[in-house]
């Protein structure tokens, strides 16, 4: 019995650092592919870890001047309002995955 609780212990360490291994692997490996202007259509403050509610991160939807809805992660939204322009950038990890950022200026 200990022998599976040290394996189920160990596995999820390794999943756990598998996790953290690829969002930092997609943060430093990652390239700017282009950069749009738009408009916030939609900012979500995210939540705290209530007891009711569960934790979800800060987020902005943004349309870009072409037309397209994008949905973008952004720990900061304090002073970001709906209907203000932004400037995002559109980033490519090298396994071909597509995220936006908001552009620093």
């Amino acid at each position: 019995m200990a022998v599976m609780k040290t394996f189920a212990f160990v596995l999820f360490v390794a999943v756990l650092a598998a996790g953290l291994m690829y969002g930092v692997a997609r943060d430093l490996y990652s390239h700017e592919r282009a950069i749009f202007k738009g408009t916030i259509t939609s900012v979500n403050a995210g939540t705290g870890g209530h007891k009711s509610t569960p934790v979800t991160a800060s987020s902005l939807d943004v349309t870009l001047d072409d037309g397209r809805i994008v949905h973008v992660l952004e720990p900061r939204v304090a002073g970001l309002a709906t209907g203000s322009a932004v400037t995002i950038s559109e980033m490519a990890t090298p396994w071909g995955q597509i995220w936006y950022k908001l552009k620093n200026d």
